[in-house]
């Protein structure tokens, strides 16, 4: 297992079939910070993540951030994450949680994505598990 760490970014490779970008735990993580890991994950822009591109590999990865800020930030309004994403309606993030829900049931590789992410975001959030 190789690590990597560069501040405030670097490469780290757990395991996943993906390169898995991460930082070091910072005090206090925030909203912007989230979506610049996830940005980089996927090798995309911020504002390709944040815009308003309906290209499929884009929206599902705009959905993935969306259930990440409103997992890890429990008191974040839908309507803020909505503020995140260019100012999307409340309604449109539930449909976005609900077809984010779907796509982790139904497609293995959305899946694989989304568990590879979700280590990386662990080990941030917990940072008793980060290797230097």
């Amino acid at each position: 297992m190789k690590t990597c760490f560069q501040q405030p970014y670097g490469i780290v490779q757990i395991g996943c079939r993906y390169p898995i970008v991460a930082f070091r735990p910072p005090l206090d993580l925030t909203h912007n910070d989230l979506l610049k890991i996830i940005s980089i994950h996927f090798s995309i822009s911020l504002d390709e993540l944040k815009g308003h591109s309906r290209k499929r590999k884009i929206v599902d990865i705009r959905r993935m951030a969306m259930h990440f800020l409103k997992t890890i930030f429990p008191t974040i309004t839908l309507k803020k994450i909505g503020y995140y994403f260019s100012n999307m309606d409340h309604s449109t993030v539930i449909y976005s949680l609900k077809k984010f829900q779907d796509l982790i049931e139904t497609e293995k590789d959305y899946l694989d994505q989304y568990l590879c992410l979700k280590a990386v975001i662990d080990k941030i959030i917990s940072p008793d598990l980060v290797e230097n």
